[in-house]
């Protein structure tokens, strides 16, 4: 494991992540970063137990490279889509990928504009709150960071205007 553009960035990290957590497995941590576990699973368990009333569970695709061209650089983009099915650090702020990080970081951004879609035709929702990992709200144009791989809420409001008329501006 380490950082593609920064190697020398990856002691320092795991360091600094063994001083302020002694009794974390580093080895564990930092193979697997972002997983399905960070999600609070009981939330599902609970809500498909319980349904709200009017909730609706939706699937969602993947972004496209061209989708989150929007939002993202290119460079950033096609970086991002050469680390799927590897394990490194992307920034020193502890974003990094897993092997299906990068499926899972498009399938996040799908996720943010498959309910833009549902909200802006009116058929499915009047709003909607997407369960998703990674975030997607710290992601810069060119670079991944705070955990956010791509910018999710960027990716969805750029399909408002596409989806609605609205202007973007």
């Amino acid at each position: 494991m380490g950082f593609p553009n920064r190697p020398e960035w990856t002691e320092s990290v795991k360091a600094l992540l063994a001083a302020i957590y002694p009794d974390m497995n580093l080895d564990e941590c930092c193979s697997t970063p972002e997983r399905p576990q960070r999600l609070p699973l009981g939330l599902f368990d609970r809500l498909y137990e319980m349904p709200i009333a009017g909730t609706a569970w939706n699937g969602a695709e993947p972004a496209g490279v061209a989708e989150l061209a929007r939002v993202h650089t290119r460079e950033h983009v096609d970086f991002v889509e050469s680390l799927a099915g590897r394990s490194c650090w992307l920034s020193v702020d502890t974003t990094a990928v897993s092997p299906e990080s990068v499926l899972a970081a498009k399938l996040a951004a799908g996720a943010g504009m498959a309910a833009v879609e549902a909200i802006v035709n009116g058929r499915d929702a009047r709003r909607a709150f997407c369960a998703v990992r990674p975030p997607g709200h710290r992601a810069l144009a060119g670079r991944a960071m705070g955990f956010c791989i791509y910018n999710n809420v960027a990716v969805a409001g750029r399909r408002m205007p596409e989806r609605s008329g609205c202007s973007a501006s």
